[in-house]
């Protein structure tokens, strides 16, 4: 087991250190590199409880309850890496409060009348029972429970919006953040679960060596995927109307004696009719959808138009996201090129690479998802 909690113990502090030193760290570096540090030091005390290691009463005080940082750790990183946006400090209250009630009753608990002390992972009572502040702790892990759930939200909420500005979605749909939360919430399943079995089930060494074995594994995924992860572009919000598109709005004249005066006017018409027919003719010419990073900021400024435009112009006229608009035009532009004799030669990832896609993978789901069938069997049905 001690082997176990070694590795998790370098791999924490190790991660810990990379992501805080990451060449251009944002604050989402931070918060993951925070999360890090914390699993050290918890994997640092739990080894010494385990061990039996006598410790000061403010080092138990402070490191018991670390668990309940994790899930505020976890929502401020995805919200952060997602939408650049912080989290109330109100989520870390339940561990300040813990940890304020530990050192006070361990430190001072013989004049209160109520003395616990630190066993093992376990606080007990003088009298050898278990103590309330354990019991209320442990019924605490519940509220760990709602910050996957919160986390997922914003996950969900950053898929349709990274749709709406990216043309490939390798780096930024962070798919390994749902992993990463799996990986946790089986932890607290796993932690629930031996709590609740009767000591002889389960050797207290193999339980031991399942809790630090998968620790390790958590930690080495994010470590890894946490390096790799590249700042993500988050658009302002878009507005409906611009200054570019004002004159094109046509105000629906007001009846002379409305039926309803308590209702409200009606939304004004915009007529996009003619910014859709400059962006189809500009994407049929430039093909700016050839460059597989696209994203719709870089493509507004090559028409000359707020990216708020853009984004009004392939949702509301063409009724798509900036994604799906992009790779329906590389669909076309890899079709073109799976029937021409001059292209025969030439491997599918090849076609994808040429078309604006990044990987084979991104292809081939998006050739099905358009045209029903793969790439290979479009080809095979297709030349002769």
């Amino acid at each position: 087991m001690s082997l176990f909690a070694g590795v998790g113990i370098t791999l924490a502090l190790f991660f810990g250190l990379l992501l805080l030193t990451k060449r251009d760290a944002c604050t989402a570096d931070r918060w993951l590199s925070a999360w890090f540090f914390t699993l050290f030091f918890h994997a640092a005390y739990l080894l010494a409880a385990v061990e039996q290691t006598p410790l000061p009463v403010f080092v138990a005080a402070i490191c018991h309850p670390l668990f309940l940082l994790y899930g505020p750790i976890i929502l401020s990183y995805v919200m952060q890496v997602s939408a650049k946006q912080p989290i109330s400090l109100w989520h870390f209250v339940p561990y300040g409060f813990f940890v304020v009630s530990l050192f006070v009753v361990g430190q001072f608990g013989d004049k209160l009348g109520v003395a616990i002390s630190f066993e093992g992972l376990n606080i007990v009572n003088h009298d050898g029972s278990v103590g309330w502040l354990f019991l209320l702790l442990n019924a605490s892990m519940g509220l760990y429970l709602l910050y996957p759930l919160l986390a997922i939200k914003q996950l969900k909420r950053h898929k349709k919006q990274i749709e709406s500005h990216y043309s490939d979605l390798t780096q930024v749909e962070l798919h390994w953040t749902l992993v990463w939360i799996g990986f946790s919430l089986l932890g607290v399943v796993i932690a629930i679960t031996v709590s609740l079995l009767p000591d002889n089930v389960l050797e207290q060494q193999t339980l031991q060596w399942i809790v630090f074995g998968l620790i390790d594994l958590q930690m080495l995924y994010a470590g890894i995927k946490g390096l790799q992860q590249t700042q993500i572009f988050v658009a302002p919000a878009v507005v409906e109307r611009t200054p570019e598109l004002e004159p094109k709005l046509q105000q629906q004249p007001e009846p002379a004696q409305p039926t309803k005066p308590k209702s409200p006017p009606p939304k004004p018409v915009v007529d996009l009719s003619e910014d859709i027919a400059f962006l189809t003719g500009f994407m049929q010419s430039s093909k700016p959808y050839l460059e597989n990073s696209l994203v719709s900021e870089q493509l507004a400024n090559q028409l000359k138009w707020p990216t708020a435009q853009l984004t009004q112009v392939i949702n509301q006229g063409l009724n798509q996201s900036f994604f799906e608009f992009i790779n329906r035009y590389r669909i076309e532009d890899a079709k073109a090129a799976l029937v021409d004799p001059k292209y025969q030669n030439c491997t599918i990832l090849a076609v994808a690479y040429d078309a604006g896609f990044n990987s084979k993978t991104s292809f081939n789901n998006a050739f099905k998802k358009y045209q029903g069938i793969t790439p290979s069997a479009f080809k095979k049905n297709h030349v002769r």
